[in-house]
């Protein structure tokens, strides 16, 4: 017996009393909609071969082979889609929380759960749209791609524009926006407990005031492995772990490792959104 589609308006009263799924709503995930691989390769992948690409269909189902999932509570900010996946794995029912970055038509970060976050491009008939011709092969100058970190226990930036991602030029600026001088407020609350509404829309306003003319620019030459983050300074990634976690040398060649008051993990969280595919192969490596 198959269950109806319950609406979000809905599903709060209906959800009380029977075990369901709340689709997606067309509109919020149909940027994402078809087929996703980690390479262009595994684009090429010949049917029926194991097929081990990403599926996301516009009623929110998505998984590949080895899961079948269904998405709920789909949300978007910007250019980051966050929901929760209800998923059949052999035989067994798990759910994770799934954010993903919308870096360019063509390319997402997926992260769910506490999994190590993956990049994935867009398959056409079997191949990528960057391979229809040179004018597709680039990113586009300027769109939403998301947001950086500015400092641990400060502000993101939302990205307004990313330019040659993976390449010995690429740059993006962001600006702080309402969204993030929210989420900021809200985290560095006392205890992490939030804002009442008063208070927060204090917090926000005054955070504008000081950021709202501001642009932050971050430039990396993936060749090199080497970035200029947005407050200064020369730095290289060397390596990553298993984990995810960067080793960073500054100019004088010394690791300034992964503690906040160094600007590692910001550094970190920059190079990955400049050079995405060079930290995936580091992090291979």
């Amino acid at each position: 017996m198959s269950l109806p589609t319950i609406t979000a308006a809905t599903a709060a009263v209906a959800c009380l009393s029977l075990a369901c799924t709340v689709q997606a709503r067309p509109s919020e995930i149909a940027s994402i909609v078809g087929i996703w691989a980690w390479d262009r390769n595994m684009c090429k992948q010949a049917l029926p071969d194991y097929d081990e690409r990403l599926h996301i269909k516009a009623n929110g189902q998505n998984g590949s082979v080895e899961s079948y999932c269904s998405a709920s509570s789909i949300n978007r900010t910007g250019s980051r889609l966050t929901f929760r996946n209800t998923c059949t794995s052999e035989g067994e029912r798990f759910k994770s929380t799934v954010s993903v970055d919308i870096v360019s038509p063509d390319r997402i970060i997926w992260k769910e759960g506490k999994q190590a976050a993956v990049i994935y491009v867009r398959c056409d008939n079997g191949k990528t749209s960057s391979s229809r011709g040179d004018a597709s092969t680039k990113a586009p100058t300027s769109f939403e791609a998301g947001s950086f970190s500015l400092s641990s226990h400060g502000y993101s930036a939302t990205i307004v524009s990313l330019t040659d991602p993976d390449t010995t030029n690429a740059m993006m600026t962001g600006k702080v926006t309402r969204a993030d001088a929210e989420e900021s407020c809200q985290r560095n609350s006392t205890n992490g407990d939030g804002l009442k509404p008063k208070a927060l829309k204090k917090c926000i306003d005054s955070a504008m005031a000081e950021e709202g003319s501001k642009s932050y620019v971050s430039k990396a030459n993936c060749a090199s492995r080497t970035i200029i983050p947005h407050f200064g300074g020369r730095y290289t990634v060397v390596s990553v772990t298993s984990t995810g976690s960067a080793s960073i040398l500054n100019s004088r060649r010394e690791d300034i490792g992964s503690v906040t008051a160094t600007g590692g993990p910001s550094i970190q969280d920059q190079f990955e959104k400049l050079c995405p595919l060079s930290f995936k192969k580091l992090r291979r490596s």
